[in-house]
């Protein structure tokens, strides 16, 4: 007989075992950043500040939080193509 597998993709093994080669693989492109770099990337998406909020935590402008996060997403994707992850897919859960 067949062997039964959970229903649900995000409960399957090999997609776990994907998820977390990928968040590890981020992780390590994350760290390629300058330190600012790093404190505005993971302000967004751990803390879930807005770019405002970000501003008024490192204390510069808002403006100055965006081109900070923009540059920081263009240097990891540098960073991630270089790992062969050439697709924002590939991030998707």
């Amino acid at each position: 007989p067949a062997m039964d597998f959970p229903s649900k993709r995000e409960t399957q093994p090999d997609f776990i075992c994907v998820q977390k080669e990928l968040r590890s693989t981020l992780g390590e492109a994350i760290k390629t950043l300058p330190e600012r770099y790093q404190q505005v990337v993971h302000l967004y998406y751990i803390e879930d500040c807005t770019m405002s909020e970000i501003g008024g935590t490192l204390c510069i402008n808002e403006s100055r939080v965006s081109q900070i996060y923009k540059q920081a997403l263009e240097i990891m994707a540098v960073v991630l193509g270089h790992q062969g992850i050439n697709s924002i897919h590939a991030l998707q859960a």
